[in-house]
C-alpha cells in the first residue's frame, strides 16, 4: 500500500466556524452585570468613607476608563468632592498632594499603567474595582484586600477575551449606579433598566445600519467626529477607546458641532441651540444617539448604547472588532511593563 493512499472511500472535512470574541462578549453582557449587580462590589463599595471636604481620583485605562469617568460623575454629584478622571500617566505629571483616595478601575485589578501612575500613593488610600482575584491583587499591588472591589462570584467566573472591554466598562458603572440610587432613595430596578437598554439600543443600531449612509461612516480609516455635553462624557470616551482599540476609524472628541460624519450624543432635553444642529445634522453621514432620560441615568444608558454601537460596527463591517490585528511593534507597547 501506498504511503499517502487514503483507505476511505468518502469523506466530509468540517471546517471551525471562527466565533467572533465581540459577539460572544456582547450575548454574554447582561447576564454577566447581573451577577456583578449581586456581588459582594456594592457591600464593599459602600463601606468607602466619602465626604465633601476629600479630594479623590478616578483612573483607568481602554475599556475601564470610561467606568472612571462614570462613577467620579457619580460621586461628585452626590457629594460635592472633588473628583478628577485621569490617565495614569496624566496622574504622574500633576501635584497630587491633596487628593485623599484614588480609584483604580481594572478588569484584571493588575494593570501594569494603573500601579505605576498611583505609585506615589500610600496603598491604604487606594482602592481596585475589578473582575480580579483578591488574593493575586493582594501579591503584586500590595493593597489590602479591605480595599480591592471584586465582582467576581462563583456564578461569574466567566471572563471577556479580546482587546475592547464591555462588562469591564458596565459592570463598575453598574455598581456605582445602584450606589447612587440607593444614596438618593430612588427604587429604579437597576436590573430591568438595564434589560430595557440593552433591547432599546440593539434595536435602534439594528435599524440604523440598514441606511447606507451610517454604514459609510464607519468604512476602515475615516474620521469621525463625536460631540458630547451634559451626561454623555462616559459614552464618548467609551466610544473613542473601543473604536481606536480596534483600529477601524480614527476618532476626536469636541463640545460644538462643526463637522459632518458625526456621532452626536444627548440627553432628552433639547434645548434651542440643539435643535439648530438636530437639523444640521439630517445632512450628511450622521449618527445621532439620544438617550430617553436625563442627569445619570443619560449618562448610564448612554454608557450602555456605547456597546451595542461597535458591535454593530463590526457586524457591519463583518469584522472581530475585540480581536484586531496589531503589527508586532504594536503589540510591544501594548504589553509595555516599564515606567510611565
Amino acid at each position: 500500500k501506498k504511503k499517502n493512499d487514503c483507505s476511505c472511500i468518502s469523506f466530509e472535512l468540517v471546517v471551525r466556524k471562527k466565533v467572533k470574541r465581540c459577539n460572544i462578549n456582547i450575548n454574554n453582557l447582561e447576564k454577566r452585570v447581573i451577577n456583578a449587580l449581586r456581588s459582594n462590589a456594592f457591600d464593599e463599595l459602600n463601606k468607602i468613607n466619602f465626604n465633601s471636604d476629600e479630594n479623590y481620583i478616578f483612573t483607568g485605562t481602554g475599556g475601564s476608563f470610561s467606568p472612571s469617568v462614570f462613577s467620579s460623575i457619580i460621586i461628585n454629584k452626590l457629594y460635592g468632592s472633588n473628583t478628577y478622571f485621569l490617565l495614569p500617566r496624566e496622574i504622574c505629571f500633576r501635584n497630587n498632594k491633596n487628593i485623599d483616595k484614588v480609584f483604580l478601575f481594572s478588569y484584571s485589578g493588575t494593570t501594569n499603567d494603573l500601579i505605576y501612575g498611583t505609585e506615589e500613593f500610600l496603598n491604604v488610600n487606594k482602592y481596585i474595582i475589578t473582575k480580579g482575584e483578591k488574593k493575586n491583587i493582594v501579591l503584586k499591588t500590595k493593597v489590602s484586600k479591605n480595599n480591592i472591589i471584586s465582582y467576581k462570584t462563583p456564578s461569574n467566573k466567566g471572563r471577556e477575551r479580546g482587546f475592547l472591554s464591555f462588562e469591564g466598562a458596565i459592570a463598575p458603572a453598574s455598581i456605582f449606579l445602584k450606589y447612587y440610587l440607593e444614596k438618593i432613595n430612588n427604587n429604579i430596578d437597576i436590573e430591568e433598566f438595564l434589560k430595557k437598554s440593552l433591547f432599546k439600543w440593539n434595536t435602534y443600531f439594528e435599524k440604523e445600519f440598514k441606511k447606507e449612509e451610517i454604514k459609510n461612516m464607519f468604512k476602515k480609516g475615516n474620521n469621525i467626529n463625536i460631540f458630547t455635553g451634559d451626561y454623555t462624557k462616559s459614552s464618548s470616551y467609551d466610544m473613542e477607546s473601543k473604536f481606536i482599540e480596534s483600529g477601524i476609524v480614527n476618532v476626536l472628541i469636541h463640545e460644538n458641532l462643526n463637522n459632518k460624519n458625526s456621532i452626536y450624543l444627548k440627553s432628552s432635553k433639547t434645548s434651542t441651540y440643539e435643535k439648530e444642529i438636530i437639523n444640521y445634522l439630517k445632512d450628511g453621514n450622521n449618527l445621532l444617539i439620544e438617550s430617553d432620560y436625563n442627569d445619570i441615568l443619560c449618562e448610564y444608558d448612554l454608557l450602555i448604547a456605547s456597546q451595542l454601537l461597535i458591535y454593530y460596527v463590526g457586524k457591519t463591517l463583518d469584522i472581530d472588532v475585540s480581536k484586531p490585528s496589531y503589527s508586532s511593534n504594536a503589540m510591544k507597547l501594548y504589553f509595555y511593563k516599564g515606567n510611565l
